[in-house]
């Protein structure tokens, strides 16, 4: 009875706990589904009030797919987030990219070297520490200085060219199919290798995957592209105090980075070849800018390098090749066009690969169609701002645009802008010049691949060369067909949208 009692008593303030968690819930989410400059956007219902909404989306890996349905069931602005903005009218890209702070969304992407975050140009969401480090390893990027490296790819497509005639092309009648999307991978990376520090890790040599380094960067990319929809699970996971300084963890590209700027810095007398890598660019700015370019510093540049060098530039390989082998008159006028220039022997120069007007059209077109980065390119309105007239977003708004949705925007480049169509690239037949190069101009403007504005992929000049040079080079080497011209490849999207399934036949030319 007594026990009745004492609870019966304590009933009310059960009752007014309840009553008050049950108000302060409401009272959030209300702020939260209902913020002003936000309640109007539409969007998923349960988006409105979570976050979890785009974690799970991302997480399915076809986010580009459903960037391009929402924004064909809600219109060109579409809230998918309590704080988040997808838009695809170009017509606001200026003011968007115009704004500088990234959002933390690129927080998980942060290496780990000796226990500490190590914070990159790519990552940082300080404007001040942006420009800070670009000033003085921007050049090191510059196309006057990339053909610098341009020895460094011939090395390795030399590789290439061998191991795919030595394994596919034996000419005693016997016919292999060839995982071309593969042998890609292993270039691209051996490439950026060389180029980074002038020596590989032997990918095309041993024609497989070292040690699982691309399996796990794969793996790396799958946990930072949903995880970066809600950063602060990171800290719980991967960057959790006991990983970062118990264990004193470190990500296995930046211990190697970390390795190869010790054992430089200990060579006073580097190769010829080394004295045009990466590598040594970056310890040359750290003599003039030693505040700003220390080891960490370089070594974060290193592995921005092979995160973003390896996969996007085998993506972008993957996609021109497979879009000629779907349409094989454009791949025959290719063939035409490598012919007719009579090139010399071994790897096309990029000056050379210049000339080439389809080749130009037919790689800007793969681009378009299948650009690498898969998810919106993120950034935060720093002040209430009009993105648009009418549109006032509240200070904090996360905005972004996906290339995927941008690229198929008919008002810019035209019709079937589904279809691969190289040929928008091209001067049309009654198409005076100022039409043709104001066309060009409004695609050009709205070509996303890289990036846009102050945050253009600063990889973007080598990514240029090596996938012309490489193209022009494989088309005049090798015949290829597709082991079954009506297979479709396999996409992923985690942040960067992996294909799977490009499997071809080759024969020498």
């Amino acid at each position: 009875m007594a026990s009745c009692v004492l609870v019966l008593a304590q009933l009310p303030w059960l009752l007014y706990s309840l009553s008050f968690t049950l108000a302060f819930t409401y009272i959030i989410l209300s702020y939260t589904v209902f913020r002003p400059g936000l309640k109007s956007i539409p969007g998923p219902v349960l988006a409105k009030f979570t976050d979890l909404w785009r974690l799970k989306a991302v997480k399915a890996g076809n986010f580009e797919r459903t960037t391009a349905r929402l924004h064909k069931e809600y219109g060109d602005i579409v809230r998918i987030g309590p704080n988040t903005v997808i838009i695809s009218d170009p017509t606001m890209v200026e003011s968007i990219y115009g704004l500088k702070g990234k959002s933390k969304f690129y927080n998980p992407f942060m290496a780990i070297n000796n226990g500490r975050p190590v914070e990159t140009f790519f990552t940082t969401q300080n404007v001040a520490y942006h420009s800070a480090i670009k000033r003085p390893i921007s050049s090191a990027y510059s196309m006057t200085t990339i053909t610098d490296y341009e020895p460094h790819i011939n090395i390795v497509m030399n590789k290439l060219l061998h191991q795919l005639e030595e394994r596919y092309c034996t000419g005693r009648g016997d016919v292999k199919e060839c995982n071309i999307g593969e042998w890609l991978h292993y270039y691209s990376f051996d490439v950026i290798l060389e180029m980074t520090w002038s020596s590989s890790l032997g990918f095309l040599d041993h024609g497989s995957d070292i040690d699982g380094m691309i399996q796990s960067l794969e793996a790396d990319m799958d946990y930072f592209a949903p995880v970066g929809q809600m950063p602060w699970i990171d800290n719980i996971m991967r960057k959790n105090p006991f990983n970062r300084y118990i264990l004193k963890k470190s990500s296995t590209f930046a211990a190697f980075g970390a390795r190869k700027v010790l054992e430089r810095r200990s060579n006073p007398n580097p190769s010829p070849a080394e004295e045009k890598d990466f590598l040594s660019k970056f310890l040359k700015a750290s003599k003039t800018y030693p505040q700003i370019v220390d080891n960490m510093t370089i070594v974060s540049c290193m592995v921005t390098n092979l995160v973003a060098g390896s996969d996007t530039t085998a993506i972008s390989l993957r996609a021109v090749l497979y879009y000629l082998l779907k349409h094989p008159a454009c791949y025959k006028k290719l063939q035409e066009e490598v012919d007719h220039a009579e090139l010399p022997k071994g790897p096309v120069s990029w000056s050379a690969s210049q000339k080439l007007l389809y080749l130009d059209a037919y790689i800007k077109e793969a681009f378009r169609m299948h650009p690498a980065v898969g998810l919106p390119l993120e950034r935060v309105v720093p002040k209430e701002a009009e993105l648009r007239t009418g549109l006032k977003l509240p200070t904090g708004t996360i905005v972004g645009i996906s290339a995927w949705s941008i690229h198929r925007r008919s008002e810019i480049f035209g019709d079937s802008v589904d279809e691969y169509v190289p040929e928008r690239w091209l001067q049309q037949p009654g198409e005076d010049n100022e039409s043709f190069n104001g066309r060009l101009k409004r695609m050009k403007r709205a070509d996303f691949s890289f990036g846009y504005r102050s945050r253009t992929c600063l990889g973007k000049n080598i990514g240029l060369v090596e996938t012309y040079k490489t193209i022009s080079t494989i088309i005049k080497g090798f015949k290829l067909s597709l082991v079954d011209p009506n297979a479709e490849w396999s996409l992923k999207n985690a942040w960067f949208v992996r294909q799977t399934g490009l499997i071809v036949y080759l024969r020498k030319r």
